[in-house]
């Protein structure tokens, strides 16, 4: 097994990493990109684009591999979990998907059980306990018993994974810890595990035996240098079982991505994920400017879930812990998205790639949209019935002594009933160093890069916290049901 340094190493050398791997919040991974881009001697396409000059040559290559990079860590491996009857759903896992009660609860309950699996090397315990899984991954939680508490994120250093009588010669696993926390003397951990249709075979692995072994725990420092605070080898074995059903629609859409010339040939739309699959007939290089880059390439190959009453999920923005896989093996490649939330199939009206829709439901009281038109050089598409309480405000060309540059906001507020309550605001602000901006803008979330040629912009977002009792009231559907889904109406001006 290979440790971060030799991962990122490779990465340098533009290899594919084959083993381990962890998954950090969109903060640390920010964080740990900026502190590692002369180690590994890349950033991120966008990170790149808004801030070099000249010409650029792009590859149509893995994101996986830059992803992985910027996190540390972040890539391939593992899967697994155990028969048992509808249990009650682990609070790491209603916590981390939002889910308190409905169809979601019941969703959910379904697709969980019990692995039941358990290891020990010298004083340390680690248990797995309750798995959700579909035929995409699973989420699991893990109990480590004996272990000195931490105030630091911990992770496991080194990951191996094994299907019986299942040989694992391509394709790709991705796996990543969602939350580390300690309940008592107790560290818990929520895992997620992602794998694509070639590492399965086409098969389903519901009913498999699997072993997982995890090595030693620690934490990674400032430097992003993996420290040990407790050393050993655990091996987890049980049986994953599968509740839940999947579309799975083979098709023909042929398209440009990246440059070259693909055919969009299969999706498999789980409640845990979207992967869809295409073949590179004609590859080509992009060669030309940055902004160009920017106008014509960046950004064209995101994926789009739709729902029957209009709100969208958006690869753009899936959030923490809901991460974007690209890989291309050869003339394949595929793009995946693991949600935030369970996705209801049923409530599904289409699924889109590259701007190519395709329509698994017809809807007959397809909703309506309003365009926001900003001054800060984006607009935002809201659903009608929502956007009719919505207002904004703009305040263009302040200084943010902070940050040490111009912005713009525009600050969305919600009226009904007599009552104005802010909601969210979006700023643009007239730089692209990430550092300055994440250590003096805390409790917002980045959007996106645009603008290069004026000398480049950083859009953030801010959500409100609403305290008034009435305002939460009157707001509740808004912000539970709308805000979640409000930036995939986002869009950049030319």
């Amino acid at each position: 097994m290979k440790n971060i340094d030799e991962m990122l190493n490779e990465i340098g050398e533009n290899k594919e990493i084959k083993e381990g791997g962890n998954m950090m919040t969109s903060e640390e991974k920010q964080r740990i990109l900026t502190r590692t881009m002369e180690k590994i001697g890349r950033i991120e396409a966008e990170s790149n684009i808004a801030a070099a000059d000249g010409n650029i040559k792009v590859k149509f290559m893995s994101r996986r591999f830059t992803r992985a990079a910027a996190a540390a860590l972040g890539v391939t491996l593992l899967v697994g979990g155990t028969a048992a009857a509808t249990l009650k759903l682990n609070p790491a896992i209603s916590s981390y998907f939002g889910i308190n009660g409905g169809t979601q609860e019941k969703q959910a309950a379904e697709m969980v059980s019990d692995a039941q699996a358990t290891a020990k090397s010298g004083d340390v315990e680690v248990s797995m306990g309750q798995v959700m899984a579909d035929e995409s991954g699973f989420y699991a939680v893990i109990d480590v018993k004996g272990l000195k508490k931490s105030s630091e994120k911990l992770f496991f250093n080194n990951y191996d994974f094994s299907v019986k009588n299942h040989k694992i010669d391509e394709g790709g696993i991705n796996l990543g810890v969602c939350k580390n926390w300690f309940e008592g003397d107790t560290a818990k951990f929520l895992i997620s595990v992602s794998y694509d249709d070639d590492w399965k075979k086409g098969e389903s692995l519901s009913g498999k035996e699997v072993t997982f072994t995890l090595k030693d725990i620690g934490y990674y420092d400032n430097d992003c240098e993996f420290i040990t605070i407790c050393k050993g080898e655990w091996k987890l074995k049980w049986k994953l079982e599968v509740n839940s059903k999947s579309i799975v629609k083979n098709i023909n859409v042929p398209m440009n991505l990246n440059c070259s010339d693909v055919v969009w040939n299969k999706f498999e739309l789980t409640p845990l994920s979207l992967t869809t699959y295409f073949k590179i007939e004609k590859y080509r290089e992009f060669e030309g400017t940055k902004e160009e880059y920017e106008r014509q390439v960046e950004g064209k190959d995101r994926l789009v879930v739709k729902y029957l009453d209009g709100r969208k999920i958006d690869s753009r923005f899936v959030g923490d812990g809901a991460e974007q896989d690209y890989h291309v093996l050869e003339s394949n490649g595929y793009y995946k998205i693991d949600f935030k939330e369970i996705v209801d199939l049923d409530k599904v009206e289409s699924v889109s790639f590259n701007g190519h829709e395709f329509i698994l439901k017809e809807n007959k009281n397809e909703p309506s949209y309003k365009r926001f038109t900003t001054n800060a050089n984006f607009t935002l598409d809201v659903l009608s019935d929502t956007a009719k309480y919505l207002k904004t405000e703009e305040k263009d060309g302040a200084y943010n002594k902070d940050i040490g540059c111009r912005q713009d906001m525009v600050t969305f507020y919600g009226e009904k009933d007599g009552i104005k309550q802010e909601l969210f605001t979006i700023y643009r602000l007239h730089t692209t160093d990430l550092t300055q901006i994440e250590d003096n803008m805390a409790g917002m979330e980045r959007v996106g890069f645009s603008d290069c040629k004026r000398g480049g912009c950083t859009y953030m977002i801010k959500y409100n916290e609403v305290k008034d009792k009435k305002a939460i009231e009157t707001f509740s559907d808004i912000i539970n049901n709308q805000l979640p889904y409000i930036l995939a109406g986002f869009e950049y001006i030319d």
